[in-house]
């Protein structure tokens, strides 16, 4: 027999969450599972995420989703208004916040319609694919405005400002059609959609429609269903990339100097040219959403995370609500949020000079993600981390574990410490409630691979869990 030196688990995390690999092919500073732990706040250790806040009220007494969410601000930076589009049962509303209260603007749009915002020349535009395409001044009183051109604005579901000129996509007669409209006047303040406007056709009749719109890198890229378009305001057609699409508008956002969208194989990012699936490591989250949802799946990004929320997945066995995947930019490493709401579309709030993330769910309301809270607005935040297989050399050699093991945490409040041998049930080693604990072990551990795990809620402290020390394990002889 020999006994190996002492075996530290969990003290190194900073590879994030790696899944569908083979044991021995996992990086050892990885785990199979980490759910609401974040490892890049302090590099490689395991702690437990923000909590979610409120913002204001629930728009409406209907347990409908947020349609839309859009911060507008004007150049003066006199009027900034975070607007919400929720379904109320008999029309979409779009609500703005004035810091105290939700107050409804737009009253009478069509249900249930996803909805999108711009802004341009100090005028933020709304467009559904449906209803008359309208805008505002400041995010509270609507109507068909001049600057916008509104009554001639192609009425589409997808707008977004590129070269100086808006674009739209998604007009219900033609949804291979991008429409352009002119540059503004001499004067700089508006634009038109009947003189100096034109209309670029992608790829027609090909069995696909346009399903989102980006730019980035002097070019603007035109999803659909199962490919992507580039266009440079030049050309007289645009330039077919790559066979591969976008699900999800609300999926396409902008952080740092990529572009990320998704479709059914995952998560991607681009520069302008061959995307690059970036999911992999989290694939079974990916395969464990449901289908339903890939038209929903939204995004926020900035300059160091990328967070996607992917409704409900079931990995493992196990049921997850509300999962949002992070990924950070620097580190390249992953985390899996599993949150109270099902978030279905993100902004940037900047308010009092704050920036905030802030994300509309399915049940009519907006909060705050990433805040100072605890919780998820009164609701604890269940953590859990899980090892790969660690076999201490050999999957062939049986091993046992003896005499004690320690963990060592900071904050860290009913961190319940388990193992699992071969493919037996999960057994309890102890509760690590500070910051050194020692579990004696007062039975036999032996197998061939071990796993082990930490699971909790919290709603008090943002617990960090250090690591797991095994002293003596002893491997004992190969065994079948």
């Amino acid at each position: 027999m020999q006994s190996l030196e002492p075996q530290f688990i969990f003290g190194d995390c900073s590879q994030g969450v790696v899944n569908n690999v083979k044991y021995n092919l996992a990086q050892p500073n990885s785990v199979d599972l980490g759910v609401n732990i974040v490892f890049d706040e302090n590099l490689g250790e395991a702690t437990i995420r923000r909590g979610t806040t409120i913002i204001g009220a629930a728009l409406h007494a209907s347990s409908n989703a947020i349609q839309g969410i859009f911060q507008f601000t004007n150049s003066s930076g006199s009027i900034s208004r975070l607007l919400a589009t929720v379904d109320n049962g008999s029309n979409n509303v779009t609500y703005y916040w004035n810091g105290t209260i939700w107050t409804a603007g737009l009253t009478t749009d069509t249900r249930s319609l996803p909805t999108r915002f711009e802004q341009f020349l100090n005028y933020v535009v709304r467009v559904n694919g449906t209803d008359s395409v309208v805008s505002s001044a400041d995010g509270a009183s609507w109507t068909q405005n001049t600057p916008l051109d509104d009554s001639n604005f192609p009425n589409g579901k997808f707008v977004l400002v590129y070269k100086d000129q808006m674009t739209v996509a998604g007009r219900g007669s033609k949804p291979d059609s991008l429409f352009v409209s002119s540059v503004p006047n001499a004067t700089g303040t508006a634009i038109s959609w009947s003189t100096g406007d034109r209309e670029i056709v992608v790829n027609p009749e090909d069995g696909q429609n346009i399903t989102g719109l980006a730019k980035i890198a002097g070019l603007e890229l035109i999803f659909k269903d199962r490919s992507m378009f580039t266009w440079n305001n030049h050309s007289t057609q645009a330039d077919s990339l790559v066979d591969v699409g976008c699900s999800s508008q609300e999926s396409v956002v902008r952080c740092g100097n990529v572009v990320s969208f998704f479709n059914p194989k995952g998560v991607w990012i681009t520069t302008g040219g061959q995307p690059i699936l970036i999911s992999r490591r989290i694939q079974k989250w990916i395969d464990g959403m449901s289908a339903s949802f890939y038209d929903n799946v939204g995004s926020y990004g900035d300059a160091e995370h990328l967070y996607t929320s992917l409704g409900t997945c079931t990995v493992d066995g196990t049921s997850y609500t509300g999962v949002v995947s992070r990924y950070s930019l620097n580190t390249k490493e992953w985390a899996i949020f599993s949150y109270a709401h099902q978030f279905r579309a993100f902004t940037l709030f900047v308010d009092s000079a704050t920036e905030k993330i802030v994300g509309g769910d399915s049940l009519n309301t907006v909060y705050q993600v990433e805040s100072s809270s605890l919780t998820d607005n009164t609701t604890l935040i269940s953590f859990e981390i899980k090892t790969h297989d660690l076999v201490f050399g050999s999957r062939g050699i049986l091993k046992q574990i003896s005499e004690r093991a320690m963990a060592y945490g900071k904050d860290v409040v009913n961190g319940i410490i388990q193992v699992k041998i071969d493919e037996k049930d999960w057994i309890t080693l102890g509760v690590l409630n500070k910051n050194i604990e020692e579990f004696l072990i007062n039975q036999t551990l032996e197998g061939h691979y071990f796993k082990f795990r930490v699971v909790g809620a919290s709603s008090t402290v943002r617990g960090r869990f250090l690591g797991l020390e095994l002293p003596r394990v002893t491997l004992l002889d190969y065994s079948a």
